[in-house]
């Protein structure tokens, strides 16, 4: 049995990337995962290319920017899995992301969340994060980023 994912994409006036990461989410080999979307109002027409592009995925229409906390928020309420991937719409999930999470996860029940290493888009030979470290005065930094 495995565990269901619920992935969720908090969008804003999306671009091209939004294509990236849902074909990514979809390529994944995890058997049990749905995708929702939240979408912060964006324009009509931006908000007929994400329903064209997610089909059939849930969406969630905000009449305001609630922004990206809140949006995920909104999502983690009408979640349908054990697990929530919270995701930004430039994210593109490497093949076996999920299910290499998922065992993760599995493996180590003490966990609170789990994540993978975030490479630059603009070059993938560089690390974005590998996760937020807080410090003792409560800032919170990228852990990992810039190190190749």
């Amino acid at each position: 049995m495995h565990p269901h994912v619920s992935v969720g994409i908090v969008t804003w006036h999306p671009d091209a990337l939004l294509e990236r990461c849902v074909a990514a989410v979809r390529a994944q080999d995890y058997p049990s995962l749905d995708l929702h979307v939240f979408d912060n109002a964006s324009s009509d027409e931006a908000r007929a290319r994400i329903a064209e592009l997610t089909a059939p995925a849930e969406c969630t229409w905000s009449p305001v920017n609630l922004g990206f906390s809140a949006g995920h928020n909104a999502l983690i309420r009408r979640a349908h899995g054990a697990y929530y991937l919270c995701l930004n719409p430039d994210a593109v999930l490497a093949p076996g992301y999920v299910t290499a999470l998922v065992s993760a996860l599995e493996a180590t029940p003490e966990a609170g969340s789990a994540t993978g290493r975030l490479l630059r888009l603009d070059d993938e030979r560089v690390l974005d994060s590998t996760g937020i470290v807080m410090t003792r005065d409560q800032r919170h930094l990228d852990r990992g980023g810039d190190e190749p």
